[in-house]
This record gives C-alpha cells, structure tokens and sequence, in this order.
C-alpha cells in the first residue's frame, strides 16, 4: 500500500488504484520525484520502476531490471 499525507500526518489517503492497491509486489526504494509535484519515484522487488503522482496516477518507467533495493537521484 502506499498512502500520502498533505498534513503532516494528521490523516492520509491512499495513492493505489484497482491495479495497485494492494500492489501485487513490495516496494523496496522510495524517493520524491523531482519531476512531478507531490509524486514519488518508487522500486519494486520485481525490478520495475515507477511514478506515481500527488492524483494516484501510476506510470511504469522500467522493467525487468534486478530487484531494485534504492531508488537514488543526482
């Protein structure tokens, strides 16, 4: 599951989707995405990458890669 929190943890509301929640996979790495306001860049245990926004909107950016453990930016 992953939730989100625009007050400082006072409540929170859930990012999943029918296809996402609960996600048939663990998430290993998270980090904000420097791309999206508010969205998070996440890894999976099935090497895939993904995006996801403030909306709960998921893109998939990757892929059969190893099991990703971190999600690191520059």
């Amino acid at each position: 599951m992953l939730y989100r929190s625009d007050d400082a943890g006072l409540t929170w509301r859930s990012l999943g989707g029918a296809a996402h929640s609960p996600s048939p996979t663990n998430f290993f790495g998270i980090t904000p995405d420097p791309e999206t306001v508010g969205g998070v860049l996440l890894g999976t245990d099935l090497g895939e990458v993904w995006r996801v926004t403030a909306a709960a909107e998921w893109t998939r950016l990757a892929g059969g890669l190893p099991d990703v453990h971190a999600v690191w930016r520059l």
